[in-house]
């Protein structure tokens, strides 16, 4: 739940971003969230 959080946040902090960028964005976030746990 916490990685779909930080996503979310990401997601909704540049909602002028193209779709496939905040996807792989929010890809990039996650595998740093694994990281991080």
């Amino acid at each position: 739940p916490k990685l779909i959080v930080v996503s979310n946040t990401i997601t909704f902090a540049n909602p002028k971003a193209p779709v496939y960028p905040r996807l792989a964005q929010g890809k990039s976030w996650n595998e740093v969230s694994f990281l991080l746990l």
